[in-house]
């Protein structure tokens, strides 16, 4: 993490526990992150009485799954995250991605960069993925266009990274797991039709 501020973040490593996996990052950053972020619970980084450790209770984040994503605010300049074990074979045993209607945090515990279309082929029509750094795409199925048909993943987002964090705005309840494929990656984000380029994800459907 190169700046102080926050951070979306997931895991491919497998531990025996995710309450393991959570220890392991919390040790990890120590001191040079306040606060990791689960889509439904946190842990702080607090100092008391000359004592500092990560907040715990009945609200607190208390473990990290490869299927979710979490938001890590780090406080100090190039700060590295050193976790060590062996990769999720996700081919050999998937990870299975639930998502619930509406806006979903979700991991990638993948180890290699895999282009979109190949690594989640089978989307809802209408399903958007945003990144936190390389923009989103929107998923077409069997969409008119131009006397043609579109499927498949349209945007500014065209390759899943390890480490990364992703939201995902689902259509509708459902669960997906990672593949490799052999498909082509996400389409530009416009189509020119007749000189001009149209749309196919809108930027306002999501924060």
């Amino acid at each position: 993490f190169a700046y102080p501020g926050w951070y979306w973040f997931s895991t491919y490593i497998k531990f025996d526990t995710e309450g393991e996996g959570l220890d392991a990052l919390k040790d990890a950053l120590d001191d040079d992150a306040s606060l990791i972020k689960g889509q439904y619970a946190f842990t702080n980084y607090l100092t008391y009485n000359n004592t500092s450790f990560w907040t715990s209770g009945n609200n607190a984040l208390t473990t990290l799954s490869p299927s979710q994503m979490y938001m890590i605010n780090t406080t100090s300049d190039n700060v590295e995250v050193d976790l060590t074990g062996a990769f999720l074979d996700y081919e050999v045993v998937p990870v299975t991605i639930n998502v619930k209607e509406g806006w979903n945090w979700i991991g990638y515990p993948v180890s290699e960069e895999v282009n979109i279309n190949n690594a989640i082929p089978n989307a809802k029509q209408g399903d958007v993925i945003k990144s936190q750094f390389d923009g989103y795409a929107m998923y077409y199925k069997d969409y008119p266009f131009n006397n043609t048909t579109l499927t498949g993943w349209y945007g500014e987002l065209t390759t899943l990274k390890p480490g990364r964090g992703y939201m995902y705005q689902a259509s509708e309840d459902g669960e997906f797991s990672y593949t490799k494929g052999n498909g082509n990656g996400a389409k530009s984000n416009t189509i020119d039709y007749n000189g001009k380029n149209y749309w196919f994800a809108d930027a306002t459907q999501y924060p």
